[in-house]
C-alpha cells in the first residue's frame, strides 16, 4: 500500500513538471557574478535549483548522521575504557 501511494505521489509530481516545463518554454536570463550572463529555459534553471537543493541537503544530512556516529562510537569507547579501568588487581 506504501509503495503505491508513493507510485502516486511520484505521477502527480511528474505530470505537474512536465505541464508546468509545457506551459513556459521561455528561456530566462541569468547574471552571475565576474560578467557571467546565461540565458537557459525556466526549466532547465529550476531543475538545476532543486538537485542544487537536494545536494546541499544531502550533504548537511550526511553530516549529521556522522557526527552522531562518532557520539556513539566515543560513548562506547568511554564505556569500554571505564568498565576495564574499575578492575584491578591487589596484590
Amino acid at each position: 500500500m506504501k509503495k503505491l501511494l508513493y507510485a502516486v505521489v511520484f505521477l502527480v509530481v511528474f505530470v505537474g513538471g512536465l505541464t508546468f516545463a509545457a506551459k513556459n518554454p521561455q528561456d530566462v536570463a541569468i547574471s552571475y557574478y565576474f560578467g557571467v550572463d546565461l540565458e537557459l529555459p525556466l526549466t532547465v534553471v529550476l531543475l538545476g535549483t532543486l538537485v542544487a537543493g537536494v545536494l546541499i541537503g544531502y550533504v548537511f544530512a550526511l553530516a549529521g548522521s556522522y557526527r552522531r556516529y562518532r557520539r556513539r562510537q566515543v560513548r562506547r569507547e568511554a564505556e569500554r575504557s571505564a568498565g576495564t579501568g574499575l578492575v584491578t588487581r591487589s596484590g
